[in-house]
């Protein structure tokens, strides 16, 4: 964090090696999972509820600001931390860092063939949101998967 404080123009990642990105990319996970846990920021997202429109938009936030910390490009320093365990699939320390791996709020369904499923917001490729069940006919055999952006 001090390297980047020192800093006065914006880090050039352009051309660095991996291992050469991997220290600072290990202090942004380590600073962003600081500021999710802070009471404040914990505070915020109880208020979102489960509107996941506003709590990825609040968390893209928090994700920008972390990278303005750290001198590096909001739209190159989110994508490093949200990628930060594809990046490098095989390194236990960034592995065991990001607050979304540990936090995962995601789960295996309860959905039985046959089951219709609930009408809930999706997201769709162009960013766009509707209701799942306008997208689906479900008198015809449908198959759902789930993914998340990282």
């Amino acid at each position: 964090m001090l390297e980047a404080a020192k800093r006065k123009q914006p880090l050039q990642l352009t051309g660095m090696k991996k291992e050469e990105i991997r220290p600072l990319l290990i202090d942004m996970l380590k600073r962003e999972d600081e500021l999710r846990l802070h009471s404040k920021v914990q505070e915020v997202y109880s208020d979102i509820g489960d509107d996941e429109t506003e709590l990825s938009l609040f968390t893209e936030e928090l994700q920008k600001h972390v990278s303005h910390e750290f001198m590096v490009d909001p739209t190159i320093g989110i994508e490093l931390i949200r990628c930060a365990v594809s990046l490098f699939p095989g390194d236990e320390e960034i592995k065991s860092i990001p607050h979304y791996v540990r936090h995962n709020r995601c789960f295996e369904g309860n959905l039985k063939n046959g089951d219709v499923p609930p009408n809930c917001r999706v997201a769709q490729l162009d960013g766009t949101t509707c209701n799942l069940l306008d997208l689906v006919d479900i008198q015809r055999p449908v198959v759902l998967l789930g993914a998340s952006h990282t």
